[in-house]
């Protein structure tokens, strides 16, 4: 499992790469931008105003299970800022 919690190589809030910027960034980090990786994929996103997004191709029940096993995976373990995990 990886986990995409960082900064991307920002360091000056006034540099802040846009939402899309930092998806895009994640992805090549997780598979690469030209991957021809196959496979399911759940994606949570926050907007300025604190309103958050799911987007994915799973059905509810395997979305949920998804989500449990990276919850517990994530608490039971260190998740450091930045690292892909």
């Amino acid at each position: 499992m990886k986990v995409i919690d960082g900064k991307f190589g920002i360091d000056d809030e006034h540099d802040e790469p846009t939402l899309a910027e930092k998806l895009m960034l994640a992805t090549d980090e997780c598979i690469g931008l030209e991957s021809a990786t196959k496979g399911s994929f759940v994606m949570i996103i926050e907007d300025e105003e604190g309103l958050a997004k799911i987007a994915t191709d799973l059905d509810a029940a395997n979305m949920l299970y998804l989500m449990e096993f990276i919850k517990t995976s994530v608490l039971m373990s260190t998740v450091e800022q930045g690292a892909v995990h």
